[in-house]
């Protein structure tokens, strides 16, 4: 279906629209770089530098298990090695590939809206809602390899839409990337590679082209057969620890609870034995993906994934979602059948998973594509219902306003109750090093998280480079439980110093103990909200003429990029004296 000159405007203004509202900020929000981004980030320029990870030197040749020896995601860190090894190290080239991976997402849903409907203002709509959803402005603003693997799933969706042999062979192929992507979509690939070919054979092709949908089916089921043989020895297989059994502690522990705070039935273990308590346990999370608390008031309960404040739509879109099931099931049934089977599969890589603080936001990732296309059917037929216009500017005005408030949440608000939420202090830490490393022949940082602390500061410090690669990659040979390392004049370990060396600044975190000096005056780096002290900063140089302010000041928008920040102004704002 061709679009005429009025839709391609609205289209592109939709794709204009929703780059703007990825790019603002994204040199300061979030505020810094978490643990997982940093594996994609940091892996990637070591490709690109060294061929190889930065944690294990050659490649694994089974091409159907990992790419990559040492790592996974091989798909994400294999596509950004090239874009991470040329760009420059700071917060905005860390999430700037992901931005364009969250456009392409959303030309995907346009274009498989279309496709399915045939419908160019139910497509447009689905486009618009995913420009501004919160779970997609939230995700695509970040490193992560989940959005990677999706956009490979709806790449594969979508060229099996096309009457040609060659696409539909070529959807093998990204099937296999989208595989590939991420660990969290494996378990769910082989069922959704099932539907997605049997309803493109059926509803789309009208039975056209048998042979190549079998052949897409069996590479699908070749990927998964080659990936579950060679488990025990890929780095995945050393994952299989973060998953639930029947026969894992939690669950025996719970079962056992259970029996010795029951009294004693001849039933009394029907409803208290491992399994049940392990079926219970994956019906309880599984569920618990679709709840309202998650999908629309407070999201994820994890430090990192969630705003706390509101979940990943809108509260209009709970009605939406349930407006544009009824359309597609009037309208275009069996779309709708493969959405809702989608969906379905979505919350299986979370339900299995040892761990009890969900992270649905991640690894039900699946589901928002398809989510979001249910939504646009609902906006369309909401906007039919609405015959007066001013039905139609209360919708409009409601959902804006909605909107705002996300933007005022995120851009706003989470940046200071939630500055940790991406580890602020790491880079604020990472920035202070640089400054006291020019003015001081020692430091020492003491820390729980060495490598953390060591990965920052060479990251934004602008370290991480081709020239320094192989002794960066030394640091890991030389000890190979990466809680020591030595740069320059810096030293970061996770053991508390015994005496106090003579012209050394020492750095302390707040979970550190037992050190003699402890009861000396010092700077703190503290959490932006709160002030929770983080770090403890000694015999500095850096500061020491610095008046402090009595009160605590009040953060823009341009304090948070520490980079542009005079070395008044960064201690002024970001560190303070102890009492």
């Amino acid at each position: 279906m061709k679009l005429n000159r009025k839709n391609k405007i609205i289209f592109v203004s939709i794709l204009v629209l929703a780059l703007l509202l990825r790019l603002l900020f994204l040199d300061r929000i979030p505020t810094g770089i978490s643990n997982d981004e940093y594996y994609f980030i940091l892996n990637a320029k070591s490709v690109f530098y060294n061929f190889v990870s930065l944690l294990k030197n050659g490649w694994d040749y089974q091409i159907f298990q990992n790419i990559l020896s040492g790592i996974n995601s091989e798909t994400s860190i294999l596509i950004m090695a090239p874009i991470f090894g040329l760009l420059p190290s700071n917060l905005f080239f860390a999430r700037l590939p992901y931005v364009f991976i969250g456009l392409l997402t959303i030309v995907l849903i346009f274009k498989i809206t279309l496709k399915n409907t045939r419908n160019i203002n139910i497509a447009l709509l689905a486009a618009l809602l995913s420009a501004i959803n919160p779970w997609s402005i939230f995700v695509h603003r970040t490193s992560f390899d989940a959005p990677v693997a999706l956009l490979f799933f709806l790449l594969t969706f979508y060229l099996q839409s096309f009457a040609c042999p060659k696409l539909i062979i070529l959807s093998a192929l990204t099937s296999f990337f989208a595989f590939n992507g991420y660990i969290g979509t494996k378990i769910i690939y082989l069922p959704f590679m099932l539907f997605c070919s049997y309803y493109s054979w059926r509803y789309v092709q009208r039975k056209k082209y048998p042979g190549h949908f079998v052949i897409v089916v069996l590479i699908s089921l070749l990927i998964t057969t080659s990936y579950i043989l060679n488990l025990n020895t890929s780095i995945t297989g050393n994952r299989r620890s973060e998953l639930v059994y029947p026969s894992s502690v939690p669950i025996v522990l719970e079962a056992t609870t259970a029996q010795n705070q029951s009294l004693a039935t001849p039933f009394k273990n029907l409803f208290s034995n491992r399994y049940y308590i392990y079926l219970k346990t994956f019906i309880d999370k599984y569920l618990y993906n679709f709840s309202t608390d998650i999908l629309f008031l407070d999201g994820d309960h994890t430090f990192m994934l969630s705003l706390w404040k509101m979940g990943y739509f809108y509260y209009i879109d709970l009605f939406l979602i349930i407006l544009g099931t009824i359309y597609l099931f009037n309208h275009h049934r069996h779309f709708l059948l493969l959405l809702i089977l989608s969906i379905l599969l979505s919350p299986i890589p979370e339900a299995i998973r040892l761990d009890k603080i969900p992270a649905y936001a991640f690894h039900s990732a699946f589901q928002y594509p398809f989510l979001l296309i249910i939504l646009g059917a609902g906006a369309y037929y909401v906007w039919r219902l609405l015959s007066k216009k001013i039905f139609r500017f209360i919708f409009v005005f409601i959902y804006l306003l909605l909107f705002l408030n996300f933007i005022d949440l995120y851009f706003y608000k989470y940046p200071i109750y939630q500055s940790e939420g991406f580890f602020m202090s790491r880079q604020t830490l990472s920035r202070f090093l640089q400054m006291e490393s020019s003015k001081s022949p020692s430091i020492v940082v003491v820390t729980s998280e060495p490598e953390a602390v060591y990965r920052n500061y060479l990251y934004f410090s602008k370290q991480y480079n081709y020239q320094n690669y192989q002794q960066i990659s030394s640091q890991y040979t030389l000890h190979p439980g990466a809680r020591y390392f030595k740069w320059g004049n810096i030293t970061i370990t996770d053991e508390p110093p015994q005496t106090k060396e003579k012209d050394t600044v020492y750095i302390v975190d707040q979970n550190i103990s037992n050190y003699p000096f402890s009861s000396e005056k010092h700077l703190v780096i503290s959490t932006l909200g709160d002030r929770l002290p983080l770090y403890k900063i000694y015999f500095s140089q850096s500061c020491a003429s610095t008046i402090f302010p009595v009160l605590q000041p009040k953060l823009n928008m341009t304090d948070l990029n520490l980079e542009k920040l005079t070395h008044e102004d960064f201690c002024k704002k970001y560190l303070f004296p102890s009492n």
